[in-house]
């Protein structure tokens, strides 16, 4: 019998499982054009990392992860055009 689960269907649920219901602390919101970006950045005189969400996650996907690598290094997420809150901010 195949199995209806393939590894993406496994990966998804996953990292869903992993992000539970935890959020970044921290995040701004701001105006770029008619669009909001979503983002957190936290700076050290250390080259970056950039998390990116993916796979219908957001920026909160990350919560588990970020904070710790954002102790030593430089470290920004944001939430890519699609995700997270609505894109367009009201007048």
């Amino acid at each position: 019998m195949k199995s209806i689960f393939n590894s993406k269907h496994v990966l998804s649920l996953s990292i869903a499982l992993l992000a539970g219901c935890t959020s970044l602390p921290n995040k701004i919101s701001e105006k770029v054009g008619d669009r909001r970006l979503e983002y957190v950045l936290v700076q050290h005189d250390t080259p970056a990392v950039v998390f990116e969400n993916g796979w219908g996650g957001t920026v909160d996907s990350w919560a588990k992860v970020f904070p710790e690598v954002a102790k030593d290094t430089t470290a920004f997420a944001y939430n890519r055009p699609g995700y997270g809150p609505p894109p367009f901010l009201s007048s």
